[in-house]
């Protein structure tokens, strides 16, 4: 095979595996929103392995540790992500989610504060100010945090699933069940699933 055929060959193979590698990072992800840690952990070391340089993947790996309770390497895989370029508004989240994990929440929300200024659109600084408001009890105002994600990013179970229970807090269950609805299609594979049909039944 002449060294022309051999370059073209690897190049075919090269765009075919593409579309794989981009399918586990998306993968990785999914599994982290439908909270299923261990195996989002798995599949996003698999995507950092194969390529080390993957901002994106090294921000979603460590905020996979961060709810798996490694806090020091959730910030090595922050620092790298820092190193590679993630975006700023992605830089103060991940900071946030260590600080709240740490219970340091009045420096989570001013790190939230940052991310805000710096994107207005990242869906997750509304996701995580809410968490925060609802650890306070102060349920009104993580709903209009978490429903603010929603009109960013629908399609992110983890906020239909603290919408549903912020909604059950104030009375709302008419809301909670629209929002538990969603979170079941979306992750009906969540270790929170169970937990949510038994509210949803409890209301019925």
């Amino acid at each position: 095979m002449s060294s022309f055929a051999i370059s073209r060959w690897i190049l075919v193979l090269a765009i075919a595996a593409a579309p794989v590698f981009a399918q586990t990072l998306e993968t990785g992800i999914n599994l982290y929103r439908t909270e299923q840690y261990p195996q989002a952990e798995q599949e996003l070391r698999g995507v950092t392995q194969n390529n080390p340089e993957n901002a994106e993947a090294r921000y979603y790996l460590g905020m996979t540790l961060v709810e798996l309770n490694r806090l020091d390497d959730a910030q090595a895989e922050f620092d790298k992500a820092k190193e590679m370029s993630v975006p700023q508004d992605r830089q103060k989240v991940a900071e946030a989610r260590l600080q709240m994990a740490r219970q340091e929440m009045d420096p989570a929300l001013a790190s939230l504060q940052e991310a805000e200024a710096l994107n207005a659109e990242n869906a997750d600084v509304y996701l995580n100010r809410g968490l925060i408001h609802a650890s306070r009890q102060n349920f009104p105002a993580a709903i209009t945090d978490l429903e603010r994600s929603l009109q960013i990013n629908p399609h992110n179970p983890r906020a239909h699933y603290y919408a549903g229970i912020a909604y059950n807090r104030t009375g709302r269950p008419d809301k909670m069940v629209e929002h538990f609805q969603i979170f079941l299609k979306q992750a009906p594979d969540s270790p929170d699933a169970a937990k949510v049909r038994s509210m949803m039944r409890s209301v019925r």
